[in-house]
């Protein structure tokens, strides 16, 4: 047998794919960034409170679906390295021979 062992079927379904699991984080995040602005529309046309029945002013819940996708956001943001202090955490293993300079050779000798 050439190369590595197979990986185990059942330990390939815990993993999962790694672009899938990457994909669907990149949609959680469009989506958390589409939520607080369709919110913030309501709040700007409605205000941030409104009456109930027995008069009592209430906070309205667009206030609150947009403060916890923003954090949600943020959280998000933190994870892809979109943040200055994610950033420096971000660790890149340098090969001394990485693929540009392959394609740099492979075309300029």
């Amino acid at each position: 047998m050439r190369g590595r062992p197979p990986k185990p079927t059942a330990l390939k379904l815990l993993q999962g794919n790694p672009g899938k699991r990457l994909l669907k984080a990149l949609a959680c995040y469009c989506q958390a960034y589409s939520r607080p602005r369709k919110a913030e529309a309501v709040i700007a046309k409605h205000g941030m409170t409104f009456k109930t029945r027995n008069g009592f002013v209430q906070k309205r819940p667009e206030v609150t679906i947009a403060r916890e996708a923003m954090q949600l956001m943020k959280a998000f943001a933190a994870e892809f390295g979109l943040t200055p202090a994610a950033r420096t955490r971000l660790q890149v293993s340098v090969d001394s021979t990485s693929d540009k300079d392959a394609h740099a050779e492979r075309f300029f000798g």
